[in-house]
C-alpha cells in the first residue's frame, strides 16, 4: 500500500484510512465482473456439499464470457512477475472470497483450505484460459465444472 500511496503522491495511512486493507483497496480498484455479495449467497444456496460446483461454476461462466480480458487472469498474470499484485490478488481472495465462504461453511482449516481452492482455481485460469491446454480449453463449462467441481467441495468441506 506504501507503493501505490507514493504512486499517487499522498500518504499510506489516507489509502488505510479510506479502504481498510489491501483487499478493500484491490476490491474498489477493479470492476469485477461479479458481485462476491450477491454471489456468496448463491454459492451456499447450492448447500453445503454442492458449493465446490456452484464455485467452480461461477468461475468459469465468469471467465468464459469475458475470456483473457477478465481482470482476475490479468491479475494472475500480473501476479506472475509482480508480487505486490499477488499480494493483492492473495489478500482479496482470502478476506473477501474464500474468507467468507469458509466462515459460512463450517470449515475447519479455512487457511489451508482457502489455499487449496486458489491452487485449483488459479490453474484451472492458467490452464484454460491463459496457456489454453486442450481438450480443456474448448472443453464444455458444463464438463469443466463436473471435473474440477469435486476437487473443490473437497478442498472446502472433506476431511483433509
Amino acid at each position: 500500500m506504501r507503493a501505490i500511496a507514493a504512486e499517487a503522491g499522498v500518504d499510506a495511512a489516507l489509502i488505510t484510512h479510506f479502504f481498510g486493507s489491501k483487499a478493500n483497496l484491490l476490491g474498489a480498484a477493479i470492476d469485477w465482473p461479479f458481485d462476491l455479495d450477491r454471489e456468496l449467497p448463491r454459492i451456499l444456496k447450492a448447500g453445503k456439499d454442492r458449493a465446490g460446483e456452484a464455485l467452480v461454476a461461477l468461475f468459469v461462466r465468469t471467465w468464459d464470457r469475458e475470456g483473457s480480458r477478465h481482470p482476475v487472469i490479468t491479475l494472475l498474470l500480473a501476479a506472475m512477475t509482480e508480487p505486490s499484485a499477488a499480494e493483492l490478488l492473495a489478500d482479496f481472495m482470502r478476506m473477501r472470497l474464500f474468507g467468507p465462504l469458509l466462515a459460512e461453511l463450517g470449515s475447519d482449516q479455512p487457511d489451508i483450505r482457502a489455499n487449496l481452492v486458489a491452487s485449483q482455481l488459479g490453474g484451472l485460469g492458467l490452464a484454460r484460459y491463459i496457456l489454453r491446454f486442450e481438450p480443456l480449453a474448448s472443453a464444455s463449462p458444463r464438463n469443466v465444472v463436473r471435473w474440477v467441481g469435486p476437487s473443490v467441495q473437497r478442498y472446502l468441506t472433506h476431511p483433509l
